[in-house]
């Protein structure tokens, strides 16, 4: 059930910022991407620490369990994985060489 709470939250929070923040926000500009990027995973990292740090509570994956630091994590480059391509070429974003 944990699990799951953290998929909708991370998931729900990187959504929201690919589809309504960041184009406002970063209009197209990688480094402005980027920072935002940061700025978001440390804003999920305090707001699940802050209800799971210092608990035992582990995320079940399947074939293994992690911790909230690690899970959130993960949880944000999966979904990221697959936000960046489809903001990418929706706004037409070139990737320094």
């Amino acid at each position: 059930m944990n699990t799951l709470l953290l998929v909708f939250l991370v998931g729900g929070a990187n959504i929201l910022a690919y589809g309504f923040i960041y184009p406002k926000l970063v209009q197209g500009h990688v480094k402005r991407l980027i920072i935002s990027d940061l700025v978001l995973s440390l804003v999920l990292l305090t707001c699940v620490g802050a209800t799971y740090s210092g608990t035992d509570t582990r995320f079940d994956f399947g074939l293994f369990s992690l911790n909230w630091f690690f899970a959130t994590l993960l949880i944000s480059f999966v979904f990221e994985l697959f936000l960046f391509p489809w903001y990418q070429k929706r706004f037409n974003i070139q990737l320094p060489k």
